[in-house]
């Protein structure tokens, strides 16, 4: 791998920079690189047209269905965003649905779907965690029963991030309960909008909105909407989960913290030699965080097999994010938004507590490094 980008991959950069500054307002109030808070809601649903219109949401995707082909760019796009906590990218349509459908969906399905996330026009969300199948997806028991030309779902799903907000979900189910754990299970889409489909909001650690639990009383899903074939969705769910684990979105949200942890630190006269080599440390554990996603998306691009990269960045990032903010600012560093005495708009206390939601989602940290161990080191199970 060569770590220089080349001159397309700096212009783009710059581009997205240019983009950015231009259109973000002064007071902007956005933390968290990925969630569209209410009171955002609007700018952000405008700015992905806007950003769709520019082809920056697809540009992964093999020119056959409009896009660029160029995993590095959409690295590049998904760091700057999270940087400047412009949540224009729609993690899940963007960075798993559309994968997703390109590798295991029908022509119909991209036909329907591809363009209406290319052009930032709706928003997806994810139904996969139960109330009793988290880390060990296979145990769950959300009911879809074929039937003629349909499945009816029944069950709940929980931690089901932006449902409130989404216009579509994918979700898994079990469509044969007589099958072996990682068999009879189907992948499915559904509009949010379908009858019998209800969500209850999920306040998170940070204070925020954006978990939910989601119910399926006798919802109808159209046989259409099935990926991959029947009680094979297990397989489908595992290609996705490599997609959402290759992601880059908190490694621009890690530099942003650092460099104002770093101003702070000069602005209020910080100069004690383990702080200045704890920072030190941190910018070196971030250049590693850093290239280890950069890696993935540049094995992406010249169509190289990983299975190890993406869990190895992501447990890497995750477990070194948060604290260091706690070690420069002192009890300051505990006070949130709203306090007369908050730095950093009360960064580091909210970025901390995302750190620790974020060891859990997309696989915990146990699972990574279980991941890790069986591919990596050739370990047993």
């Amino acid at each position: 791998m060569d770590f220089r980008f080349t001159p397309e991959e700096e212009a783009f950069r710059q581009e997205v920079r240019d983009y950015i500054t231009n259109v973000l307002p002064p007071d902007w109030p956005a933390l968290d690189p990925i969630d569209i808070s209410p009171e955002i809601n609007d700018f952000v649903r405008q700015q992905m047209k806007v950003v769709g219109a520019k082809g920056w949401l697809s540009l992964s995707w093999p020119k056959e269905h409009g896009g660029r082909e160029d995993p590095m760019l959409d690295t590049i796009l998904q760091d700057e965003l999270a940087y400047y906590r412009l949540p224009v990218r729609d993690v899940q349509g963007v960075g798993n649905v559309a994968p997703t459908l390109i590798h295991f969906g029908n022509d119909e399905q991209r036909k329907h779907h591809l363009p209406t996330i290319a052009k930032g026009e709706i928003l997806w969300c994810q139904g996969y965690s139960e109330p009793g199948a988290g880390s060990d997806l296979a145990g769950l028991s959300l009911r879809a029963v074929p039937e003629d030309d349909h499945f009816t779902v029944n069950g709940q799903k929980t931690w089901t991030s932006f449902a409130h907000q989404a216009d579509w979900v994918y979700f898994l189910a079990r469509s044969n309960p007589d099958a072996p754990r990682h068999q009879g299970i189907t992948f499915l889409l559904a509009d949010m909008r379908t009858p019998g489909i209800s969500v209850n909001p999920i306040i998170d650690i940070t204070g925020n909105h954006t978990l939910n639990e989601t119910f399926y009383d006798n919802v109808k899903v159209p046989r259409e909407n099935m990926v991959g074939e029947l009680n094979r969705g297990w397989y489908v769910a595992v290609g996705l989960l490599e997609f959402e684990r290759s992601g880059a979105s908190y490694l621009g949200a890690s530099r942003r913290l650092l460099e104002d942890l770093v101003g702070y630190a000069a602005d209020v006269g910080l100069r004690h030699p383990l702080l200045r080599k704890r920072l030190a440390d941190a910018a070196v554990e971030l250049e590693v965080a850093r290239w280890l996603s950069y890696r993935t998306a540049w094995m992406h691009q010249h169509q190289m097999g990983y299975s190890l990269e993406p869990p190895m960045a992501k447990v890497f990032m995750t477990q070194r994010a948060g604290h260091l903010g706690m070690e420069v600012l002192g009890l300051h560093g505990q006070l949130e938004r709203g306090s007369p005495c908050v730095p950093l708009q009360g960064s580091v206390a909210f970025l901390t507590q995302l750190a620790l939601r974020e060891t859990i989602l997309a696989g915990t940290s146990e699972i990574q490094r279980m991941l890790i161990a069986t591919r990596g080191l050739g370990l047993p199970r």
